[in-house]
């Protein structure tokens, strides 16, 4: 699920799109506006709440929308909590095309697919307009965060798991300023809350990438604070929590992955994992880095598909909690 896309698979090892597999409350849709048309699975629980939250999940490169959905727990976690979750579905286990400038901004190209897959299920599922919050994986990361800096607006919240800063790509260079994140927002703009989880061992998307990604968000808060760039919001975390390794090593019990993962060679339950918690000047939580240390290209804590490792900490768990936490300011 590398965040670049493969041509004729000259820049990465081909990997098969899986057909995964999809639960019994979930139903396939297509959506199309003058950007084109992207199918997507939706799932939507037995027993929803009266007024769900939705989690829109963007798949990496060479993935399908069932693979995700069976193996990353979001699915079983909606169906057993009530909220709603879509996976909009790149063809044929595509990337999502992040990297080019057409589709970096509101009202234009995959972005506006992504956008209007949204409000199609929103209106129709009657979701709580303040608890729509987007994710992705390695380039489904790149593109929630560029979905997220287009529509401030619709989405409360976004995790970007091994991806990195916005406006990187093939015709454009990200600012660690966040003024390109700013001027996209427009007048519109507003301080995301961001989680960010990266791996240190990481072969396809570096820990660079991800640390990237943080700082360029610190400097559009700060920006967004006061309208200068001048520490208002620190570059400093509140706190930092650290998090050691759990499970005694019993490589007899250890667990293969798609990259070669420290965690199953172990068999550890869980990687040591750090949580670096950035704030605004009052204290109010705005960006969570996790740094989970042994963690390659793979979504940990999650099994039975591409590019996941069984041992935690669970992304899935986290970014949950992470949108509960925050959801879309009342006066939006």
């Amino acid at each position: 699920m590398g965040p670049w896309r493969r041509v004729g698979c000259l820049t990465a090892v081909c990997v098969a799109s899986l057909a995964g597999s999809a639960s019994a409350a979930s139903t396939w849709h297509t959506y199309t506006n003058a950007a084109g048309s992207r199918r997507y699975l939706l799932e939507v629980p037995p027993q929803k709440l009266r007024r769900p939250q939705l989690v829109i999940y963007l798949h990496g490169c060479g993935q399908s929308a069932a693979d995700v959905a069976g193996s990353t727990g979001f699915s079983k976690a909606a169906d057993e909590q009530g909220f709603i979750v879509a996976y909009p579905e790149q063809p044929a286990g595509g990337c999502w095309d992040w990297f080019h400038t057409a589709d970096q901004h509101r009202g234009a190209g995959e972005p506006s697919i992504i956008a209007g897959i949204t409000e199609e299920v929103a209106r129709a599922e009657r979701v709580n307009p303040r608890r729509i919050s987007i994710l992705g994986a390695s380039a489904g990361a790149y593109m929630a965060n560029i979905v997220a800096i287009s529509y401030p607006d619709v989405y409360a919240a976004t995790g970007i798991l091994a991806g990195g800063p916005y406006s990187l790509g093939f015709d454009s260079t990200p600012d660690v300023s966040g003024q390109a994140i700013v001027a996209e927002m427009g007048p519109r703009a507003r301080p995301v809350p961001v989680l960010v989880m990266q791996g240190t061992n990481d072969n396809v998307n570096p820990y660079a990438a991800g640390a990237a990604a943080v700082q360029q968000w610190l400097g559009a808060y700060d920006l967004l604070d006061d309208h200068a760039a001048n520490d208002s919001v620190s570059r400093v975390p509140a706190s930092v929590d650290t998090h050691p390794a759990t499970g005694t090593p019993d490589p007899a019990n250890g667990h293969t992955c798609d990259e070669p993962c420290a965690g199953g060679v172990l068999g550890l339950s869980s990687y040591p994992y750090s949580v670096a918690h950035y704030a605004d000047a009052a204290g109010a939580s705005l960006l969570d880095f996790w740094t989970i240390y042994g963690a390659n290209h793979d979504y940990t804590g999650a099994s039975g598909g591409s590019y996941t490792d069984a041992t935690g900490p669970s992304m899935t768990d986290a970014a949950l909690a992470f949108f509960r936490a925050h959801p879309l300011p009342a006066w939006r």
